[in-house]
Protein backbone atom coordinates (compact mmCIF):
# COMPACT_ATOMS: atom_id res chain seq x y z
CA UNK A 1 0.00 0.00 0.00
CA UNK A 2 1.34 3.67 -1.18
CA UNK A 3 0.88 6.12 1.35
CA UNK A 4 0.38 9.86 0.13
CA UNK A 5 1.56 12.37 1.91
CA UNK A 6 -0.54 15.39 2.47
CA UNK A 7 0.64 18.27 0.27
CA UNK A 8 1.83 21.73 1.40
CA UNK A 9 -1.79 23.62 1.41
CA UNK A 10 -3.01 20.95 3.72
CA UNK A 11 -0.45 21.12 6.52
CA UNK A 12 -0.27 25.00 6.47
CA UNK A 13 -4.24 25.12 6.69
CA UNK A 14 -4.06 22.05 9.56
CA UNK A 15 -1.96 24.99 11.12
CA UNK A 16 -4.08 27.37 10.49
CA UNK A 17 -6.86 25.74 11.69
CA UNK A 18 -5.30 24.48 15.14
CA UNK A 19 -3.80 27.59 15.95
CA UNK A 20 -7.16 29.29 15.47
CA UNK A 21 -8.84 26.98 18.02
CA UNK A 22 -6.04 27.83 20.56
CA UNK A 23 -6.51 31.44 19.81
CA UNK A 24 -10.03 31.28 20.45
CA UNK A 25 -9.56 28.95 23.69
CA UNK A 26 -7.22 31.16 25.36
CA UNK A 27 -9.77 34.39 24.38
CA UNK A 28 -12.67 32.15 25.88
CA UNK A 29 -10.16 31.85 28.93
CA UNK A 30 -9.50 35.27 29.50
CA UNK A 31 -13.06 36.21 29.66
CA UNK A 32 -13.69 33.73 31.85
CA UNK A 33 -11.02 35.50 34.14
CA UNK A 34 -12.40 39.21 33.46
CA UNK A 35 -15.65 37.74 34.51
CA UNK A 36 -14.31 36.46 37.93
CA UNK A 37 -12.58 39.01 38.77
CA UNK A 38 -15.36 41.69 37.91
CA UNK A 39 -17.37 39.64 40.93
CA UNK A 40 -14.57 39.48 43.40
CA UNK A 41 -13.45 42.62 43.27
CA UNK A 42 -16.75 45.13 42.17
CA UNK A 43 -19.89 42.48 42.73
CA UNK A 44 -22.36 41.38 40.35
CA UNK A 45 -23.86 45.13 39.57
CA UNK A 46 -20.50 45.81 37.83
CA UNK A 47 -21.12 44.25 34.67
CA UNK A 48 -20.10 47.32 31.69
CA UNK A 49 -16.92 47.02 30.16
CA UNK A 50 -16.05 50.49 31.79
CA UNK A 51 -16.82 49.42 35.46
CA UNK A 52 -15.02 46.21 34.87
CA UNK A 53 -12.00 48.36 33.47
CA UNK A 54 -12.30 50.48 36.45
CA UNK A 55 -11.64 47.92 39.03
CA UNK A 56 -9.20 46.10 37.44
CA UNK A 57 -6.83 48.88 36.98
CA UNK A 58 -6.97 49.32 40.54
CA UNK A 59 -5.78 45.59 41.31
CA UNK A 60 -2.17 43.91 41.70
CA UNK A 61 -1.58 40.51 42.38
CA UNK A 62 1.33 40.51 44.80
CA UNK A 63 3.89 37.85 42.83
CA UNK A 64 3.94 40.77 40.47
CA UNK A 65 4.63 44.04 42.63
CA UNK A 66 6.83 44.39 45.33
CA UNK A 67 4.66 46.00 47.70
CA UNK A 68 4.61 45.80 51.39
CA UNK A 69 1.56 44.40 53.09
CA UNK A 70 -1.35 46.48 54.06
CA UNK A 71 -1.81 47.40 57.46
CA UNK A 72 -4.98 48.46 59.10
CA UNK A 73 -4.64 51.59 60.97
CA UNK A 74 -3.84 51.83 64.31
CA UNK A 75 -5.31 54.81 67.07
CA UNK A 76 -3.25 55.91 70.04
CA UNK A 77 -4.43 55.11 73.89
CA UNK A 78 -6.36 58.55 74.62
CA UNK A 79 -6.45 58.12 78.32
CA UNK A 80 -4.70 61.74 78.29
CA UNK A 81 -7.46 63.31 76.05
CA UNK A 82 -10.18 62.74 78.07
CA UNK A 83 -10.41 66.36 78.78
CA UNK A 84 -13.26 67.53 76.55
CA UNK A 85 -15.44 70.31 77.16
CA UNK A 86 -18.92 68.65 76.29
CA UNK A 87 -21.30 71.52 75.77
CA UNK A 88 -19.16 73.34 73.16
CA UNK A 89 -18.94 70.44 70.95
CA UNK A 90 -22.16 69.86 70.79
CA UNK A 91 -22.79 73.16 69.12
CA UNK A 92 -20.07 73.13 66.69
CA UNK A 93 -20.33 74.46 63.37
CA UNK A 94 -19.14 72.12 60.72
CA UNK A 95 -16.72 74.35 59.48
CA UNK A 96 -15.21 74.95 63.16
CA UNK A 97 -15.39 70.78 63.27
CA UNK A 98 -13.48 70.69 60.50
CA UNK A 99 -10.48 73.27 62.09
CA UNK A 100 -10.86 71.48 65.50
CA UNK A 101 -10.13 68.22 63.59
CA UNK A 102 -6.95 69.38 62.12
CA UNK A 103 -6.01 70.92 65.63
CA UNK A 104 -6.33 67.31 67.33
CA UNK A 105 -4.74 65.11 64.18
CA UNK A 106 -1.57 67.51 64.70
CA UNK A 107 -1.87 66.94 68.58
CA UNK A 108 -2.00 63.04 68.76
CA UNK A 109 -0.06 62.16 65.13
CA UNK A 110 1.94 65.50 64.59
CA UNK A 111 3.61 64.02 60.79
CA UNK A 112 3.02 60.55 61.55
CA UNK A 113 -0.34 60.80 59.95
CA UNK A 114 0.62 58.71 56.46
CA UNK A 115 0.41 55.38 57.93
CA UNK A 116 -3.94 56.91 58.27
CA UNK A 117 -4.69 55.92 54.97
CA UNK A 118 -7.00 52.92 53.58
CA UNK A 119 -5.59 51.31 51.08
CA UNK A 120 -8.01 48.74 49.85
CA UNK A 121 -9.98 52.05 48.80
CA UNK A 122 -8.44 54.32 47.41
CA UNK A 123 -8.95 58.05 48.52
CA UNK A 124 -9.13 60.00 45.12
CA UNK A 125 -12.01 57.17 44.26
CA UNK A 126 -14.42 58.65 46.77
CA UNK A 127 -14.07 62.30 46.17
CA UNK A 128 -16.58 63.31 43.41
CA UNK A 129 -15.74 66.84 42.48
CA UNK A 130 -19.22 69.32 41.24
CA UNK A 131 -17.29 71.54 39.48
CA UNK A 132 -20.06 74.02 38.71
CA UNK A 133 -20.88 74.64 42.59
CA UNK A 134 -17.49 74.29 43.41
CA UNK A 135 -18.03 71.69 45.56
CA UNK A 136 -15.90 68.08 46.60
CA UNK A 137 -17.41 65.63 48.54
CA UNK A 138 -15.81 62.54 49.91
CA UNK A 139 -17.87 59.90 50.75
CA UNK A 140 -18.39 58.02 53.94
CA UNK A 141 -20.61 55.02 54.11
CA UNK A 142 -23.91 54.97 56.28
CA UNK A 143 -23.68 58.50 56.96
CA UNK A 144 -26.22 60.24 54.36
CA UNK A 145 -23.48 59.26 51.67
CA UNK A 146 -26.01 57.58 48.89
CA UNK A 147 -28.52 60.33 48.80
CA UNK A 148 -25.78 62.97 48.48
CA UNK A 149 -24.32 61.34 45.25
CA UNK A 150 -27.24 61.06 43.88
CA UNK A 151 -27.63 65.10 44.58
CA UNK A 152 -23.95 65.13 42.90
CA UNK A 153 -24.75 62.43 39.96
CA UNK A 154 -27.96 64.36 39.00
CA UNK A 155 -26.31 68.09 39.45
CA UNK A 156 -23.36 67.13 37.33
CA UNK A 157 -25.53 65.67 34.55
CA UNK A 158 -26.01 68.49 31.34
CA UNK A 159 -28.58 70.99 32.04
CA UNK A 160 -29.88 69.46 35.47
CA UNK A 161 -32.63 71.56 36.06
CA UNK A 162 -32.35 72.85 39.79
CA UNK A 163 -35.33 74.58 40.10
CA UNK A 164 -37.81 71.69 39.34
CA UNK A 165 -35.77 69.89 42.18
CA UNK A 166 -37.98 72.51 44.38
CA UNK A 167 -41.16 70.70 43.97
CA UNK A 168 -39.98 67.36 42.23
CA UNK A 169 -37.16 65.05 43.40
CA UNK A 170 -38.33 62.29 41.67
CA UNK A 171 -35.02 63.10 38.98
CA UNK A 172 -32.95 62.59 42.28
CA UNK A 173 -35.21 59.63 43.87
CA UNK A 174 -35.16 57.35 41.06
CA UNK A 175 -31.28 56.91 40.75
CA UNK A 176 -30.79 53.82 41.29
CA UNK A 177 -27.27 52.25 43.04
CA UNK A 178 -25.19 55.40 43.32
CA UNK A 179 -22.45 53.49 45.07
CA UNK A 180 -21.36 53.15 41.19
CA UNK A 181 -21.04 57.14 41.09
CA UNK A 182 -17.95 57.27 39.39
CA UNK A 183 -18.97 54.97 36.70
CA UNK A 184 -21.85 57.10 35.37
CA UNK A 185 -21.57 59.64 32.72
CA UNK A 186 -20.43 63.27 33.74
CA UNK A 187 -19.57 62.29 37.09
CA UNK A 188 -15.52 63.53 38.04
CA UNK A 189 -13.90 61.78 40.30
CA UNK A 190 -10.40 62.89 41.86
CA UNK A 191 -8.70 60.01 40.34
CA UNK A 192 -9.40 61.65 37.02
CA UNK A 193 -6.63 64.02 37.44
CA UNK A 194 -3.00 63.03 38.00
CA UNK A 195 -1.87 62.04 40.89
CA UNK A 196 0.26 64.67 41.58
CA UNK A 197 -2.57 67.63 40.65
CA UNK A 198 -4.63 65.90 43.38
CA UNK A 199 -3.44 68.65 46.04
CA UNK A 200 -4.03 71.81 43.53
CA UNK A 201 -7.44 70.11 42.22
CA UNK A 202 -8.80 70.15 45.68
CA UNK A 203 -7.24 73.07 46.49
CA UNK A 204 -9.77 74.95 44.39
CA UNK A 205 -12.99 73.35 45.91
CA UNK A 206 -15.26 73.67 49.21
CA UNK A 207 -14.75 70.48 50.66
CA UNK A 208 -16.96 68.82 53.15
CA UNK A 209 -17.99 65.38 54.35
CA UNK A 210 -20.28 64.00 56.65
CA UNK A 211 -18.86 61.36 59.28
CA UNK A 212 -20.60 59.11 61.72
CA UNK A 213 -20.13 58.00 65.18
CA UNK A 214 -17.84 54.67 64.13
CA UNK A 215 -19.97 52.23 66.90
CA UNK A 216 -23.50 53.32 65.39
CA UNK A 217 -22.13 53.12 61.83
CA UNK A 218 -20.67 49.86 62.33
CA UNK A 219 -23.91 48.64 63.81
CA UNK A 220 -26.33 50.75 60.80
CA UNK A 221 -23.75 49.05 57.98
CA UNK A 222 -24.30 45.63 59.90
CA UNK A 223 -28.21 46.02 60.07
CA UNK A 224 -28.19 47.07 56.05
CA UNK A 225 -25.75 44.16 54.87
CA UNK A 226 -26.69 41.44 56.97
CA UNK A 227 -30.07 42.07 59.04
CA UNK A 228 -32.01 43.54 56.49
CA UNK A 229 -34.26 40.92 53.88
CA UNK A 230 -32.98 43.11 50.96
CA UNK A 231 -33.28 41.71 47.77
CA UNK A 232 -31.27 43.09 45.16
CA UNK A 233 -28.39 42.03 43.80
CA UNK A 234 -25.93 44.43 45.99
CA UNK A 235 -27.15 42.89 49.12
CA UNK A 236 -27.19 39.65 47.98
CA UNK A 237 -23.64 39.75 46.97
CA UNK A 238 -22.73 41.39 50.42
CA UNK A 239 -24.47 38.77 52.25
CA UNK A 240 -22.87 35.11 50.96
CA UNK A 241 -19.90 36.59 49.29
CA UNK A 242 -18.54 39.33 52.59
CA UNK A 243 -20.44 37.67 55.03
CA UNK A 244 -19.04 34.22 54.68
CA UNK A 245 -15.59 35.11 54.45
CA UNK A 246 -16.30 37.28 57.64
CA UNK A 247 -17.53 34.27 59.55
CA UNK A 248 -14.65 32.33 58.15
CA UNK A 249 -12.64 34.44 59.73
CA UNK A 250 -14.34 34.65 63.01
CA UNK A 251 -14.59 30.74 63.24
CA UNK A 252 -10.74 30.70 62.85
CA UNK A 253 -9.94 33.44 65.34
CA UNK A 254 -12.07 31.51 67.63
CA UNK A 255 -9.52 28.23 67.62
CA UNK A 256 -7.03 30.42 68.93
CA UNK A 257 -6.61 30.67 72.52
CA UNK A 258 -7.09 33.81 74.40
CA UNK A 259 -9.92 34.78 71.51
CA UNK A 260 -12.53 37.19 72.73
CA UNK A 261 -14.92 35.68 75.80
CA UNK A 262 -17.78 37.34 73.70
CA UNK A 263 -17.66 34.80 70.50
CA UNK A 264 -19.83 31.59 71.12
CA UNK A 265 -20.62 28.69 68.83
CA UNK A 266 -23.56 30.41 68.70
CA UNK A 267 -23.28 33.82 67.37
CA UNK A 268 -22.35 32.17 63.99
CA UNK A 269 -23.49 29.44 61.05
CA UNK A 270 -21.23 29.75 58.38
CA UNK A 271 -22.57 26.72 57.21
CA UNK A 272 -25.97 28.35 56.32
CA UNK A 273 -26.89 30.43 52.81
CA UNK A 274 -26.42 33.59 53.50
CA UNK A 275 -24.14 32.49 56.47
CA UNK A 276 -24.78 33.90 59.91
CA UNK A 277 -23.20 36.32 62.33
CA UNK A 278 -24.96 37.56 64.83
CA UNK A 279 -24.65 41.76 65.51
CA UNK A 280 -22.28 41.02 68.44
CA UNK A 281 -19.78 38.76 66.51
CA UNK A 282 -19.53 41.20 63.51
CA UNK A 283 -18.98 43.92 66.61
CA UNK A 284 -16.20 41.92 67.63
CA UNK A 285 -14.82 41.00 64.21
CA UNK A 286 -14.24 44.91 62.78
CA UNK A 287 -13.20 46.10 66.03
CA UNK A 288 -11.69 43.89 68.83
CA UNK A 289 -10.03 40.82 66.81
CA UNK A 290 -6.28 41.53 65.86
CA UNK A 291 -5.68 42.26 62.15
CA UNK A 292 -3.19 39.23 61.75
CA UNK A 293 -6.98 36.92 61.66
CA UNK A 294 -8.22 39.31 59.37
CA UNK A 295 -7.06 37.55 55.93
CA UNK A 296 -9.00 39.83 54.12
CA UNK A 297 -8.03 43.30 53.63
CA UNK A 298 -10.78 44.11 51.31
CA UNK A 299 -13.42 42.93 54.01
CA UNK A 300 -11.58 44.65 57.08
CA UNK A 301 -11.46 48.35 55.60
CA UNK A 302 -14.56 48.15 53.62
CA UNK A 303 -15.60 51.38 53.87
CA UNK A 304 -19.15 50.82 55.37
CA UNK A 305 -17.72 49.80 58.75
CA UNK A 306 -13.77 50.92 58.47
CA UNK A 307 -12.94 54.04 60.73
CA UNK A 308 -13.37 57.54 58.58
CA UNK A 309 -10.06 59.45 59.53
CA UNK A 310 -8.22 57.13 57.28
CA UNK A 311 -11.22 56.52 54.22
CA UNK A 312 -11.39 60.21 53.60
CA UNK A 313 -7.62 61.29 55.02
CA UNK A 314 -9.10 63.64 57.82
CA UNK A 315 -5.39 64.05 59.12
CA UNK A 316 -3.98 65.18 56.09
CA UNK A 317 -2.52 68.67 55.95
CA UNK A 318 -2.44 68.34 52.25
CA UNK A 319 -6.51 67.83 51.91
CA UNK A 320 -7.92 70.58 54.38
CA UNK A 321 -11.20 69.98 54.31
CA UNK A 322 -13.40 72.88 54.92
CA UNK A 323 -16.50 71.23 56.37
CA UNK A 324 -16.77 68.05 58.96
CA UNK A 325 -20.81 67.39 59.38
CA UNK A 326 -22.03 65.19 62.36
CA UNK A 327 -24.89 62.51 60.58
CA UNK A 328 -26.49 62.55 64.69
CA UNK A 329 -26.91 66.36 63.81
CA UNK A 330 -29.97 65.66 61.77
CA UNK A 331 -30.59 67.83 59.14
CA UNK A 332 -28.70 70.85 60.58
CA UNK A 333 -25.29 70.15 59.01
CA UNK A 334 -26.47 68.99 55.55
CA UNK A 335 -28.62 72.45 55.65
CA UNK A 336 -25.74 74.05 56.09
CA UNK A 337 -23.76 72.38 53.12
CA UNK A 338 -26.72 72.78 50.91
CA UNK A 339 -26.78 76.59 51.79
CA UNK A 340 -23.20 76.75 51.05
CA UNK A 341 -23.63 75.21 47.53
CA UNK A 342 -26.82 77.45 46.49
CA UNK A 343 -28.96 73.98 46.64
CA UNK A 344 -32.09 75.24 46.95
CA UNK A 345 -34.55 71.95 47.31
CA UNK A 346 -35.09 69.70 49.81
CA UNK A 347 -32.65 66.53 51.17
CA UNK A 348 -33.96 63.24 49.45
CA UNK A 349 -35.06 60.62 51.90
CA UNK A 350 -34.96 57.46 49.81
CA UNK A 351 -33.74 54.62 51.66
CA UNK A 352 -32.38 51.97 49.42
CA UNK A 353 -32.78 49.24 52.89
CA UNK A 354 -36.05 47.32 52.97
CA UNK A 355 -37.12 46.80 57.18
CA UNK A 356 -40.48 46.40 58.14
CA UNK A 357 -41.25 48.03 61.87
CA UNK A 358 -41.40 44.60 63.39
CA UNK A 359 -37.71 43.98 62.14
CA UNK A 360 -36.64 47.19 63.17
CA UNK A 361 -38.40 46.94 66.88
CA UNK A 362 -36.19 43.25 66.97
CA UNK A 363 -33.27 44.46 65.71
CA UNK A 364 -33.55 47.28 68.38
CA UNK A 365 -33.90 45.28 70.84
CA UNK A 366 -31.00 42.99 69.77
CA UNK A 367 -28.66 46.24 69.86
CA UNK A 368 -29.80 47.03 73.61
CA UNK A 369 -29.20 44.04 74.88
CA UNK A 370 -25.80 43.66 73.91
CA UNK A 371 -23.13 43.32 77.21
CA UNK A 372 -22.62 46.22 78.62
CA UNK A 373 -18.18 45.16 79.03
CA UNK A 374 -18.25 44.56 75.45
CA UNK A 375 -19.44 48.37 74.83
CA UNK A 376 -16.90 49.70 77.29
CA UNK A 377 -14.09 47.87 75.26
CA UNK A 378 -15.70 49.18 71.66
CA UNK A 379 -15.58 52.54 73.49
CA UNK A 380 -12.08 52.36 74.04
CA UNK A 381 -11.26 51.58 70.50
CA UNK A 382 -13.12 54.58 68.99
CA UNK A 383 -11.93 56.91 71.38
CA UNK A 384 -8.86 58.42 69.17
CA UNK A 385 -11.73 58.52 66.26
CA UNK A 386 -14.29 60.07 68.21
CA UNK A 387 -11.80 62.53 69.60
CA UNK A 388 -10.56 63.82 66.15
CA UNK A 389 -14.29 64.05 64.80
CA UNK A 390 -15.44 66.27 67.54
CA UNK A 391 -17.63 63.83 69.51
CA UNK A 392 -19.18 64.42 72.88
CA UNK A 393 -18.88 61.08 73.73
CA UNK A 394 -14.77 60.26 73.84
CA UNK A 395 -15.80 58.25 77.50
CA UNK A 396 -17.48 55.16 77.52
CA UNK A 397 -21.51 55.70 76.58
CA UNK A 398 -23.84 56.14 79.44
CA UNK A 399 -26.27 53.60 79.90
CA UNK A 400 -28.87 56.05 78.20
CA UNK A 401 -26.77 56.36 75.00
CA UNK A 402 -26.41 52.27 75.26
CA UNK A 403 -29.73 51.74 75.06
CA UNK A 404 -29.97 54.06 71.91
CA UNK A 405 -26.68 53.01 69.33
Amino acid sequence: MIHVLPGPRKIRRGFVMRDSFRILLHFTIALFVVFELSLRLAGPDCMNFRCLVQNLSDFTIPILFSEPPVQAPTYPNLEDYFSVNQSELANLSGEKRALLARTRCSEIYGQNYKHLVNHEYPFENRVFLLKEDNIAYCAIAKALSSNIKRVMLYLSRPNSKKEKLKKDLTPINRIEYPHYLNYWANSTLLKDYPSQQHTAVLDGYYKFLIVRDPIKKAISAYRDKFFSKTDDAFHQYFRRATGKSICREIERYMEQPGASKFLKKGNLDCGRDPPFMDLQAFLVWVFLIPTEYKRHEKDNLNPHWAFSVPICRICDPTVRYDFIGHFEGGMRDVDAIFSKAGWEFPFPSRSDTTITPEEDVQFRRRVAALPRELIEQLDRTVAAERYILGYTNVKPVSDEEHMSL
